[in-house]
């Protein structure tokens, strides 16, 4: 026969769905007013910090993190807010809270071991930087925060041998930065490495030849090492004579000085400083391809450099890349837009 009616659901059955989808409506509820909220108070507390306004900035980012306290960048701004309001210990928390949301941001890692190294937490400042500089090893400041600390140290010896396996990081990361291999020259002369020690200062003084105390240091480790005509000190004084020849009124430099220049250009640490240099005497002995492509090449290394820039662009104006001209000067007047000799230098090419 004919198949019954289907049995009705009983009474009890049907009230627990309907609890069931008015928790799971009123959960929805609850989760989109807290984001709203969360949102709302996070907009105002930006629109604060942007007014200069930081204590109200404070206020309204942390009314923002007790709606949702796990928003990384609602707790970060929260954490800035409190620092430049002049709550440091706020702000150390509220940077805890950041990694707390998201622990992969260096930037969060770096301003909290700020905060720790005002507040003479130098330890965790320290272990701060080290991650911060795994994430980001590019960041020039963590680098020099992490020198000033141990520096600070009360037993460099003993903290040396650490610091010279980081400082050895951030001079491969830095090879132009005469002042990073000074300090891991200073670290490898605590751990009583000369030889070690000898080789950084080489290498700084090839990326930093006028700076005098990457000289003083190489030339005193030398000594202590009884080395006869050092090499790096070598390449100082043929780089110091081929500068004297590459000036304005120097004249045109020779084949020997151009064979010369391309030695001090080769091998290791033969980095931006010797390349410029090479420029001009390419620029004098009008090479004018050669000198443009060794400052192309210190410019894609360091493109603050502006008085590199300054000479491509006058080069490029002698070739007759007028187009080139005009994007160098541009460039050159994004960092120095006071300049009027490359103002009007770029007006003389429309």
């Amino acid at each position: 026969g004919a198949a019954g009616p289907a049995p009705l659901r009983r009474p009890g059955a049907w009230r627990a769905a309907s609890w069931a989808l008015i928790a799971s409506c009123a959960g929805l509820v609850w989760f989109w007013h807290h984001q709203f909220m969360r949102e709302f108070h996070y907009f105002n507390g930006f629109r604060a910090m942007r007014t200069g306004n930081t204590a109200a900035a404070a206020a309204e980012l942390r009314r923002a993190w007790e709606y949702h306290p796990r928003e990384v960048n609602s707790n970060y701004e929260m954490a800035n807010a409190y620092v430049r309001s002049g709550d440091l210990r706020q702000g150390l928390w509220a940077y805890g809270e950041a990694l707390k949301s998201n622990a992969g941001y260096d930037e969060i890692y770096f301003n909290l071991a700020i905060i720790q190294k005002k507040l003479d937490l130098r330890r965790e400042a320290l272990d701060n930087l080290r991650v911060s500089s795994v994430i980001n090893p590019l960041n020039p400041m963590t680098w020099q925060a992490m020198a000033e600390l141990y520096l600070a140290e009360p037993d460099r010896a003993a903290a040396a041998g650490r610091a010279a396996g980081e400082f050895s990081e951030a001079a491969r990361m830095f090879p132009d930065d005469g002042n990073l291999w000074n300090t891991l020259g200073y670290f490898h002369t605590l751990k009583k490495d000369y030889r070690a020690a000898r080789d950084a200062y080489g290498r700084g003084v090839k990326a930093d030849p006028g700076n005098r105390m990457l000289v003083e240091n190489l030339a005193g480790v030398s000594r202590q090492l009884a080395i006869r005509n050092d090499p790096d000190l070598a390449w100082l004084a043929e780089y110091q004579r081929l500068a004297a020849a590459s000036a304005l009124q120097a004249p045109t430099p020779s084949a020997a000085d151009l064979a010369a220049a391309d030695r001090l250009v080769a091998g290791a640490g033969g980095g931006a400083k010797a390349r410029a240099l090479r420029a001009r005497l390419y620029f004098k002995a009008d090479r004018l391809s050669e000198a443009a492509a060794d400052l192309e090449e210190v410019l894609r290394a360091a493109p603050q450099d502006n008085l590199s820039r300054y000479g491509l662009a006058v080069i490029y104006e002698k070739q007759g890349r007028a187009d080139d001209a005009r994007a160098a000067w541009r460039r050159f007047l994004e960092q120095e837009p006071g300049n009027a000799a490359a103002a009007a230098r770029l007006a003389a090419l429309h």
